[in-house]
């Protein structure tokens, strides 16, 4: 399993962190979860935790995303990638 964090922006109080990972199960396992968490927490978020995630998407192996990826078969080399939101703890 080779997870990285492709993506990460802060708005305030919370952070969209957009993890890739090999297969689908990657990205929504709890690994893939306390990445997104560690990353929050190196944004200086204090306490994060996950907020919400969306559905997972595949990521071609050029780095395309969502239109170019479902406009084909699965390609050796392709991701698949899911965006966290992390929020602040109280």
């Amino acid at each position: 399993m080779g997870l990285t964090v492709i993506s990460a922006e802060r708005n305030g109080r919370q952070a969209d962190i957009v993890v890739e990972g090999d297969t689908i199960d990657d990205v929504r396992d709890m690994a893939a979860k306390q990445l997104a968490i560690t990353e929050a927490v190196r944004m200086g978020l204090a306490r994060p935790g996950i907020s919400s995630q969306n559905p997972a998407y595949p990521a071609s192996a050029e780095g395309d995303d969502v239109e170019a990826a479902f406009n084909r078969p699965m390609q050796p080399g392709d991701k698949f990638r899911l965006k966290y939101t992390c929020t602040e703890g109280q």
